[in-house]
């Protein structure tokens, strides 16, 4: 029960924006692994942090997911 040694399942979405699309531009430009997730009633990627990830990766994963809602994925 160690706060820092948790993890996490996350499924987000930027709308307007494929989310292949999104899971392609995280790998590209920031190494960044996610996976697209696509059901008939929801869509987004699945992100999975754990006790490995950094609070510096959590920050770079969300300027990422940022700079992605603001100026797309071209």
């Amino acid at each position: 029960m160690d706060p820092a040694q948790s993890c996490a399942i996350a499924n987000v979405q930027i709308p307007g924006i494929p989310s292949a699309k999104v899971v392609g531009r995280l790998w590209d430009k920031w190494r960044i692994i996610a996976t697209p997730i696509a059901h008939e009633e929801f869509e987004g990627i699945r992100v999975t942090p754990n006790v490995y990830t950094t609070l510096d990766e959590i920050d770079t994963f969300a300027a990422a997911m940022e700079t992605i809602a603001a100026t797309g994925v071209e």
